[in-house]
């Protein structure tokens, strides 16, 4: 009974939780998973824990091209429990100061391209590594974690909202723009300490998240490019149902007279009361975006608050 309520809990959650949540579950599930399995290892003396982490982890090597899945498959593999823990708090932490300021559902596309940007980053390097020899390349090397799309979320706060304080355990409020600073500089220094693809990854994911923001406050709005994809993929394997379309000459007429009244009450009622545009809504959220950054949170009138929670509800 006690396993029932646990299981029903935290499928309602995963199921109605905002999408920065299911990031979280899906990578608190393959770290179970993999280490179950390697417990498994250790008793039955097999190799099913470290054959499944190799498949799912990323070479910056040929063999990315015999197991292509692992540039998103390594973004949400992860073995430490200090690993985990620290990267899934600062997701959850800078995850919900973007999804409050710009909407919950560029989170997934802010970490998954950011992931991809970590990624290539480190194939590039690597590469120009290779091919000069350097000490610094591991062709054994794999990688898998997830700060390179954590760095992406935090460097995209950081962007948005640079004079936001969050409080430190014994530092007390720190802006959010010292922080994301800091943890570059430090990914900067630490490239020769051993793990190169971890640093060059996490950079990668920087750059990406201070892009999406800049590109977002210039209209480019990458979420809405990746989710095109992503449907393009899906009506590629949509099986489309058959229609069969029957012409009846007198249902068509009175249809055509009821679609014109419901246009014209339809254009009635728009110009009494015009939403905004695209653009008039950007030009809006720009400018409170700016005061938040120069005054805080606190310098929004009640109009500004209202609009930026509508904008998050409508994204």
């Amino acid at each position: 009974m006690l396993f029932d309520s646990i299981w029903k809990d935290l499928k309602w959650q995963y199921q109605y939780g905002s999408p920065l949540v299911k990031i979280i579950f899906i990578n608190a599930f393959v770290f179970i998973i993999l280490n179950l399995l390697s417990v498994i290892d250790y008793f039955a003396k097999t190799n099913f824990g470290s054959f499944t982490l190799e498949l799912i982890s990323f070479k910056a090597s040929k063999e990315l091209l015999y197991q292509p899945w692992s540039i998103l498959t390594y973004q949400f593999t992860q073995v430490g429990f200090l690993h985990i823990l620290f990267n899934m708090l600062w997701l959850h932490l800078f995850g919900s100061i973007v999804s409050d300021f710009i909407g919950k559902n560029k989170i997934v596309p802010l970490y998954i391209i950011g992931g991809f940007f970590g990624a290539i980053l480190y194939s590039i390097i690597s590469a120009i590594l290779f091919f000069s020899k350097s000490d610094l390349y591991n062709a054994n090397n794999i990688m898998y974690g997830a700060s390179a799309g954590v760095m992406a979320v935090v460097l995209a706060a950081a962007t948005l909202a640079p004079n936001y304080e969050i409080r430190l355990l014994l530092l007390g409020n720190v802006k959010i723009k010292w922080i994301a600073l800091v943890t570059v500089i430090l990914d900067i220094i630490f490239l020769n300490d051993g793990n190169l693809g971890g640093h060059l990854s996490h950079l990668g994911g920087a750059f990406f998240g201070w892009l999406f923001i800049t590109q977002l406050r210039n209209g480019n709005d990458y979420a809405h490019k990746f989710y095109a994809i992503i449907d393009f993929f899906k009506n590629i394997f949509k099986k489309k149902p058959k229609m069969k379309v029957v012409y009846n000459e007198k249902k068509e007429k009175v249809y055509a007279e009821e679609t014109k009244k419901h246009q014209h009450q339809h254009q009635k009622n728009t110009n009494n009361n015009r939403p905004l545009n695209k653009q008039e809504k950007q030009k809006q959220l720009d400018t409170i975006l700016d005061k938040i950054n120069s005054s805080g949170y606190d310098s929004l009138n009640k109009d500004e608050k209202d609009f930026l929670y509508q904008i998050s509800k409508e994204d």
